[in-house]
């Protein structure tokens, strides 16, 4: 294997995010120029959302071979698939066995998990990079997805999100595998991932729903053995994952997403829609709480900048001539919408909205949003190699741009841990 000059300058930012990563774990542990458990604990408790009742759920299952019904851990216990906790169950057993702190062990497993994400991520980028006549492309975008603000604070959480963002990632991979190579294989996998996926997080739905519009897309273009080959992975996902969506009717009856579980109090009652999308936004950029307050004005700046090469990739990937890229930069357009159609529909109940003029629903954190992460990265680098198009002088100023960036959010995720 030849590793070039664009692998290279990839596998750096990867480390570099990896290291800061790891790096934020000891320096929210840091007292008197030691490592301190409990300092540790207690900053994760207090920036790390669920991670105790998380924990505890942990412990429940390594003891008991089960996992916890409503009333067992809590009264509200939120209506999680089981994947999670016991596919690293194994990982607490072992820290209870040899004394090691939990909490401690399950955040460099997370860190791991999202490293790994951020390879797969890597070789999608590859996979449309073939196609698009600019190395910087898969540069960009690996940057961005990884020093994204929601992406920082959700790699160390002790929730089910990170091994969902693993499926999910592994996931689009597959997916533009069979649109590109239309094999067989890729499409079980898909199914495989997809099903893996729903016993993780109930937020595979919205990609299921996407997958199962792009088929209709696909049936219409003609592309018949695309069609037929997603439309497998779509059954084996659905079929096989439908365990966790049975188990949440059988347990909070028809309440598919287990919403009976919270009480009425966590909803946010008639909330002005403005203030709702103003908190989404602030959640999706805002990383971890108590970053760098002075770097607010220069952060909302380079976001401002980002979101601007977001759209202006938007506009720019429809001349992407190969089929098979288009058809994948596509599917994420629909992706896109279903998801934030979602989103807005978690945090202000559309059809209370219609009725009544206001927002009822539920708090939206970063790490909820985090699939939007690898569309938005993909977007905005093809947003910078436009510019290079036009004059190959943006070259410097995008690397520059990407570093700042990067740097910048980096910089403010690491501070709020100190």
């Amino acid at each position: 294997m030849i590793i070039r000059n664009k692998d290279k300058i990839v596998l750096l930012i990867l480390l570099v995010n990896l290291f800061t990563l790891l790096g934020s774990i000891y320096i929210s542990g840091l007292e008197g120029g030691r490592f301190s458990i409990e300092k540790f604990e207690e900053k994760s408790v207090i920036l790390l959302s669920d991670t105790i009742r998380n924990l505890n759920i942990f412990k429940f299952v390594v003891e008991n071979k089960a996992f916890p019904d409503i009333g067992d851990i809590e009264p509200n216990t939120p209506a999680h698939p089981p994947l999670y906790y016991f596919l690293l169950a194994p990982v607490v057993s072992f820290s209870q066995a040899n004394g090691i702190n939990i909490m401690l062990s399950l955040e460099i497993f997370s860190v791991f998990i999202m490293f790994l994400v951020s390879i797969i991520f890597w070789r999608c980028l590859e996979r449309i990079g073939k196609h698009i006549e600019n190395k910087n492309f898969v540069i960009y975008g690996v940057a961005f997805f990884c020093f994204l603000p929601s992406t920082l604070a959700t790699s160390r959480m002790i929730t089910p999100d990170v091994l969902f963002f693993l499926f999910f990632s592994l996931a689009l991979y597959f997916l533009i595998r069979v649109i590109e190579d239309k094999s067989g294989k890729d499409a079980f996998l898909l199914g495989i991932t997809l099903m893996l996926s729903l016993w993780t997080w109930l937020s595979t739905i919205p990609l299921l729903i996407a997958i199962f519009i792009f088929i209709g897309f696909l049936h219409h273009s003609n592309k018949l053995k695309e069609r037929n080959l997603l439309f497998l992975a779509f059954l084996i996902g659905v079929i096989g994952g439908s365990f966790s969506l049975i188990r949440n009717l059988l347990v909070y009856g028809g309440d598919l997403v287990g919403n009976a579980a919270y009480s009425s109090t966590a909803m946010h009652q008639g909330t002005n829609i403005i203030l709702v999308i103003t908190r989404i936004f602030g959640g999706y950029w805002g990383g971890v709480y108590g970053g760098i307050s002075d770097f607010r004005i220069l952060i909302g700046l380079s976001i401002v900048l980002f979101l601007i090469m977001f759209i202006y990739g938007v506009n720019k990937y429809v001349k992407i001539e190969n089929n098979g890229v288009k058809a994948f930069l596509n599917f994420t357009i629909i992706f896109f919408i279903i998801f934030v159609l979602f989103g807005i529909h978690h945090n202000c109940d559309i059809f209370k909205f219609l009725s009544t003029g206001g927002c009822y629903g539920w708090g939206t954190q970063g790490r909820y949003l985090i699939p939007l992460n690898p569309f938005i990265g993909i977007f905005a680098s093809i947003g910078l190699i436009s510019l290079e198009k036009i004059n190959k002088k943006f070259k410097w100023l995008n690397y520059l741009f990407v570093f700042l960036i990067s740097v910048l959010f980096a910089i403010d995720f690491l501070v709020a841990f100190r």
